[in-house]
């Protein structure tokens, strides 16, 4: 498309230029700094008459929504019911800090695997999220990638509510423990927070697979428990580790009403973006209040 004359581009190179992308490796979010590069430039191309209509006109949104999927927030009970499993459990324990630290903070995966011991801010009660850690295939090659926020509000600082802090403050007394060699160094980065067992770089796909040995042990656990109890189980549905993400930004929206705060904490660059998650929620304790309206209040009484 870049070898094209401006006057030749058609939507389909834009859609096919754009699909290259996702089929490389982006995600469809991570289109969305290159079109916002590509539009206003052949908007302006419009604007000067070198072209009827822009092409790109409504490509990256038709993506967008055909990417979309539908919002999964862990309810009260099954976080509980998912943090308690592992605290308790000589199996998974060592999965606890990062864990509460994704629950407790709502940090993206990338943030909070790129994590280092000068992001720790005990004194402040906070956290610096300046950057990520990606593990992608450039040039043929899978490996770790430092990155920055593509925005200015992806750039922020995070409170450390208590239990973050406690499990942190614990992480950092067996640091030596737990980490049998230096930490390793990427992009000017070291003393990484969150690593393996064999002290190397955590790699975010991780976090998911340990998701689902979790939710698979603790489901089976819960099944027997609760067949010796004659109740009904709890179990954990299936959900990734940017469900957590998404957990704590529900959890945000049911104490806080100030929605500029949640939007800072989460880094979203757009208020859109919260506001979706908020719809998704209201809507939850909209079926809620309606079922308490139904209990208190009959049609035919």
């Amino acid at each position: 498309m870049a070898r094209k004359p401006i006057g030749n581009i058609r939507k389909s190179d834009v859609q096919k230029l754009y699909k290259a992308l996702l089929d490389n490796g982006f995600k469809t979010n991570s289109l969305d700094g290159i079109n916002n590069l590509i539009h206003p430039t052949l908007e302006m191309a419009v604007d000067d008459d070198l072209i009827r209509k822009n092409p790109s006109k409504g490509v990256y949104r038709a993506l967008k929504e055909d990417d979309a999927k539908p919002r999964i927030a862990l309810t009260k009970a099954e976080q509980h019911a998912f943090l308690n499993y592992i605290i308790t459990s000589p199996t998974y324990y060592h999965w606890a800090t990062v864990f509460v630290t994704l629950l407790g903070t709502g940090l993206r995966v990338a943030e909070c695997v790129g994590l280092t011991k000068n992001d720790i801010w005990f004194d402040k009660k906070a956290i610096s999220v300046n950057h990520s850690l990606i593990y992608r295939q450039i040039d043929g090659k899978c490996q770790f990638h430092i990155t920055t926020p593509k925005t200015a509000k992806g750039n922020r600082i995070v409170p450390m509510l208590p239990e973050v802090e406690e499990y942190l403050r614990n992480h950092f007394e067996i640091w030596d423990e737990i980490y049998p060699k230096e930490s390793p160094s990427i992009g000017g980065y070291t003393d990484f927070v969150f690593r393996n067992r064999t002290g190397d770089l955590l790699n975010p796909h991780c976090l998911n697979r340990a998701i689902e040995r979790i939710s698979r042990d603790y489901n089976e656990l819960e099944s027997k428990i609760a067949a010796h109890e004659g109740r009904d189980p709890l179990l954990l549905p299936r959900f990734t580790v940017h469900n957590l993400r998404h957990t704590f930004c529900t959890r945000m929206f049911e104490v806080e009403p100030n929605h500029k705060i949640i939007q800072q904490i989460m880094g979203h660059a757009e208020i859109s973006t919260t506001m979706d998650i908020y719809t998704h929620v209201t809507q939850e304790k909209m079926a809620e209040s309606v079922q308490g309206i139904g209990q208190s209040m009959s049609l035919f009484k």
